[in-house]
């Protein structure tokens, strides 16, 4: 359940964040290309990051071992922001979404963005669960 709440604060956030800071028709513009995934790369860092330390703050880990776990989690779903970004693009490219209008656009990238962490999650869940 912890994992659910952690998924949709994000995608919320994610979702305001597209919206207001990268323009409709410039997500994916390739002369912007790079600095929009740093930029995502950046707000997904520090948004997983500030999560899961109030979670571990909140669920009274031990703080200095739950930074180091908090900052590889939080690296892994920057990165698997910026792949769905990537694949995002993808489709884009192939004209799989021309007939949607920009924000169910920002919405998909938003989907596609949560799904591969969330499936991650799912994968890690089933490796480690004894």
């Amino acid at each position: 359940m912890n994992i659910l709440l952690k998924l949709f604060l994000i995608g919320i956030s994610l979702y305001l964040y597209l919206s207001i800071f990268i323009e409709n028709d410039n997500v994916l513009n390739k002369d912007y290309a790079i600095a929009h995934k740093f930029y995502l790369f950046l707000f997904i860092f520090i948004l997983q990051f500030l999560i899961l330390l109030i979670t571990s703050i909140l669920s009274k880990q031990n703080i200095l071992k739950s930074i180091e776990e908090n900052y590889a989690e939080a690296i892994n779903n920057a990165l698997l922001a910026v792949i769905g970004y990537d694949v995002y693009g993808d489709l884009i490219e192939k004209k799989y979404y021309s007939e949607l209008h920009p924000q169910q656009k920002l919405l998909m990238l938003v989907l596609l963005i949560i799904g591969f962490m969330a499936s991650i999650k799912v994968l890690e869940c089933l490796i480690t669960s004894n």
